[in-house]
């Protein structure tokens, strides 16, 4: 599956929400960005993005 830009941005926004939620600090490492993608590609982890 390809991902546009506008759905990288919204998937990441979604994943910092839920850290923020969670008690997280966002973190804006690209090497832990690279870590969160393959752990999620690994264990088949999709992030659906609700339309308006």
């Amino acid at each position: 599956m390809l991902l546009t830009p506008i759905l990288n941005k919204k998937i990441s926004q979604a994943v910092q929400t839920s850290m923020r939620i969670e008690g997280y600090q966002p973190s804006q490492s690209p090497t832990l960005k690279m870590q969160v993608k393959a752990l999620m590609e690994q264990h088949c982890v999709q992030v659906s993005v609700q339309r308006k």
